[in-house]
C-alpha cells in the first residue's frame, strides 16, 4: 500500500512557494499556528488507514521556530500475505497460531485479521547560526504492537547571493526495533499453510511457524526481535530564477541495515514444471530479504506564480543496490477561483522496475536462492493518482481544506516465467483506493 504524500499548500503566491521548498514553515502572524487533518484511505475489500494529525508551529523569536507533530493512524481489513493466486482452495494459519483463514480458488490470498494502530511524534526547533544560516534540530518517536521506532535529524541552511540561493545538507539516523507476533521467523522457514479444505486444517497446521511450541524445533521456529537501522543523508540547493519562479534540486542517500525482511508475508512453492499439478502451490515458506539496503535519489521541484495561481511541477529518480529503478512525476496547479476559495487539482504518476530477488513462487525441488519475496511491493508496477483539492479561507486567516484522489496500481498479471496452472491467474492484481483528507489551519 502506497499512500500519496501530502504537500505545503500555497497561501500568497510565491513568497509562501519560497519558504515551503525551502522546507522551513513561514513565520506565524501570531503565536501560533495549528493544522489539523483527518486522512482516510481505503483499497475496496482490502485494507482501509485511518489517519489524524496535528502539527503545531510556534514562534518563540524573530528567529527561533519550535515545531512540533502528533500522529495517530490505525489500519484495519485483508492484507495480501505474498502467496499466489491458485485454482485450489487455500488455508493460511495467523501469526497468533491460533486462528487460520481460507481463502477461495482464484483469489488473491488476503490475511482479513491484518489490523494495527500507531502513535507518532515530532519535535523540531530552527535555531540562528549566524546572520544567513539556520539550523534545525529534530527528533521522532513512533511505536505500534509490532514495531518501534526513534530518530534524530540535524539540518544547515545558508543564504547566499542577496538570499537568492539556499543551499542545504542534513542527516537523520533511526534505531528501529521490530517485534512480530509470534516471534520472527526463521528465512525461508515453512509456513502452517495448507491447499486443502477448511475441516482437514488444523489451527496450529502441520508444517510449523508462527505459534508453534518452541520444544518441537525444526524450520520456521519464532527466534523474537529484531533492530533495524537507517541513515541518511541529503544536500539540496534553492535558486530563485527571477520573480515568479523558483527551484529546488536535492541528492539524497539513504542506507539501512539490519532485519529488513517483512515477518508477515510468504511465498508460495510451486510444482515444478513437467508435473502433472505444475504450478500449483504444494507449500509456502516466509521470505527473506538481504540485510542492507543503499538507496539514492534525485530530486527537482519547481514552482511558478501567475500572479494569484501557481504552478507546482517536480521529478524523482530512485535507484538502489536491490535492483529497484523508481520515476516519479507530480503536477499540482492551484487556482484561485474567487477571493476566498481555491482548487488544486493533481497528477502523479510513478513506475518502478523489480528488485534482483523478487519472484512470484519458488519451485519445488530446486535448492533455495539466498533471498527471495513475492511482495508486489517490490514487483514492477505502474501508480497513477488524480485528485482535487477544494480550500477555503475563513475567518481571522483559518482555513478548511477537503481533498479528494483516487489512486490505480497494476503490474504485469501474466508474467513470462509462470508456468502450468499460474498462466490462467492473475499473478499481479489491479488495486485501487480512495483517499480523502480534511485539514484545518488556524493561528492563536
Amino acid at each position: 500500500m502506497q499512500l500519496s504524500r501530502s504537500s505545503s499548500e500555497l497561501r500568497s503566491g510565491l513568497a509562501a512557494a519560497t519558504v515551503a521548498l525551502l522546507g522551513a514553515a513561514p513565520a506565524p502572524a501570531r503565536a501560533t499556528e495549528a493544522t489539523s487533518s483527518a486522512l482516510l484511505y481505503t483499497e475496496p475489500n482490502r485494507v482501509t488507514a485511518f489517519e489524524t494529525r496535528a502539527d503545531f508551529t510556534r514562534q518563540l523569536s524573530r528567529e527561533r521556530v519550535l515545531r512540533y507533530s502528533f500522529t495517530l493512524d490505525a489500519l484495519t481489513g485483508a492484507s495480501p500475505n505474498g502467496a499466489l493466486r491458485a485454482g485450489v482452495p487455500q488455508t493460511f494459519t495467523g501469526p497468533s497460531g491460533t486462528a487460520s483463514y481460507r481463502v477461495a480458488p482464484g483469489q488473491t490470498p488476503l490475511d482479513d485479521s491484518f489490523h494495527d494502530t500507531r502513535y507518532a511524534g515530532s519535535l523540531s526547533v530552527d535555531l540562528p547560526v549566524g546572520r544567513l544560516t539556520t539550523s534545525t534540530l529534530g527528533l521522532n518517536l513512533s511505536t505500534e504492537r509490532d514495531y518501534f521506532s526513534a530518530g534524530v535529524s540535524a539540518r544547515l541552511a545558508r543564504d547566499l547571493f542577496r538570499r537568492n540561493t539556499t543551499i542545504a545538507i542534513g542527516v537523520s539516523g533511526s534505531a528501529d526495533l521490530v517485534r512480530p507476533f509470534g516471534g520472527t521467523p526463521d528465512p525461508f522457514g515453512l509456513v502452517s499453510a495448507t491447499v486443502s479444505e477448511p475441516e482437514d486444517v488444523t489451527s496450529t497446521g502441520a508444517s510449523g511457524g508462527f505459534g508453534r511450541d518452541e520444544g518441537e524445533g525444526g524450520e520456521g521456529v519464532p527466534q523474537g526481535s529484531e533492530g533495524k537501522q537507517v541513515a541518511d543523508a541529503l544536500f539540496g540547493i534553492t535558486q530563485v530564477l527571477n520573480r515568479s519562479t523558483i527551484l529546488q534540486l536535492n541528492y539524497s542517500v539513504s542506507r539501512a541495515t539490519g532485519y529488513l525482511t517483512d515477518p508477515y508475508k510468504l511465498i508460495t512453492v510451486a510444482a515444478a514444471p513437467g508435473t502433472v499439478n505444475a504450478g500449483d502451490p504444494l507449500d509456502y515458506r516466509y521470505e527473506s530479504r538481504p540485510d542492507t539496503r543503499f538507496k539514492q535519489s534525485l530530486y527537482a521541484e519547481s514552482k511558478h506564480s501567475f500572479g494569484r495561481d501557481v504552478l507546482d511541477v517536480s521529478y524523482r529518480r530512485m535507484w538502489d543496490d536491490w535492483g529497484i529503478r523508481s520515476h516519479t512525476f507530480e503536477g499540482r496547479y492551484r487556482l484561485e477561483v474567487g477571493e476566498h476559495t481555491a482548487l488544486e487539482p493533481q497528477l502523479r504518476w510513478y513506475t518502478q522496475t523489480a528488485a534482483d530477488f523478487y519472484r512470484h513462487s519458488l519451485i519445488d525441488g530446486e535448492p533455495l536462492p539466498s533471498f527471495a519475496s513475492a511482495d508486489t511491493r517490490l514487483g514492477a508496477f505502474d501508480a497513477w493518482t488524480g485528485a482535487l483539492k477544494y480550500s477555503r479561507r475563513l475567518y481571522s486567516g483559518h482555513e478548511l481544506g477537503v481533498r479528494v484522489g483516487y489512486y490505480v496500481q497494476s503490474g504485469d498479471s501474466s508474467p513470462p516465467d509462470a508456468f502450468g496452472s499460474q498462466v490462467s491467474q492473475d499473478l499481479f492484481p489491479r488495486v485501487t483506493a480512495v483517499v480523502t483528507q480534511v485539514s484545518y489551519s488556524f493561528a492563536f
